[in-house]
Order: structure tokens, then C-alpha cells, then sequence
């Protein structure tokens, strides 16, 4: 067994992943109970997605005060600048790695357009682009 012919499998399915999404109205405790997705809070709980943000003053609120920092000191610890930290996209050094020109070689070819062109596409999906 590998994970190879799994991969091959991939390139020809679809996933459609499904959640029932719960708010104070319609909470669902049986649901909740067969819930496979969770978050783990810093103090070890194991808490259902549903339940973190459906009742959010007893799980997902009272975790973010109690456990959760200002920019400003996050700032001060890191010896980080938050807004130095949000994803810029590289368009030359994308198109010129080995996954994108494997993967997308087959649909067009890459060197037919222009940097430029590249770089409108992610712009206009309101990506930030370092040039």
C-alpha cells in the first residue's frame, strides 16, 4: 500500500464535506455528541466546533479573554509587526516553482503570459502581490 494511487484517486474526485451549523436556536445536544471536529483550548478541553461557537460566552469568549494578548504586546513578545505577518504573494517565484509549472503546464502554457498578466489575476482575487 502507498499513498501514491490515493493521490491519483484525488485528481478525479470531488470531496463535498458538509457541517450542520448550530446557533442557539436550533442546538442540537445528540449532534453535537457525534461531532468530529473540535478545537483544543490551552488549558486541555476538548470542545465540538458546534458547541465552541454556539454558546460563545462559555467557550470561544471566555477562552479568548482569558488566554488571549493586545496586538501590542503580541508585538512586544514576537519582536514581530503584526501587519509585517499577512501573506504576500510572490507571482515570479510561484510561476518559476516546480508544483505550479507541473500542475498547471497541462491546462496552458506558463511562459505564453506575461509577469504582468500573472499578477492582475491574483489582484484581481484581492491578493497581495510582491513585485
Amino acid at each position: 500500500h502507498d499513498y501514491h494511487s490515493l493521490g491519483q484517486f484525488h485528481y478525479n474526485a470531488l470531496f463535498l464535506g458538509m457541517m450542520h451549523f448550530q446557533d442557539l436556536y436550533n442546538h442540537d445536544v445528540a449532534r453535537v455528541q457525534r461531532c468530529d471536529i473540535h478545537y483544543v483550548t490551552p488549558d486541555g478541553r476538548l470542545v465540538p466546533f458546534c458547541s465552541f461557537n454556539v454558546i460563545p460566552e462559555l467557550y470561544r469568549d471566555r477562552t479568548q479573554r482569558v488566554y488571549g494578548m493586545s496586538i501590542k504586546d503580541w508585538e512586544t513578545i514576537t519582536k514581530k509587526k503584526l501587519k509585517d505577518q499577512k501573506y504576500s504573494r510572490n507571482i515570479k517565484k510561484l510561476i518559476e516553482g516546480e508544483p505550479y509549472r507541473r500542475h498547471y503546464s497541462k491546462f496552458f502554457d506558463i511562459d505564453s503570459i506575461p509577469l504582468e498578466d500573472h499578477i492582475k489575476a491574483s489582484q484581481r482575487f484581492g491578493i497581495p502581490v510582491i513585485q
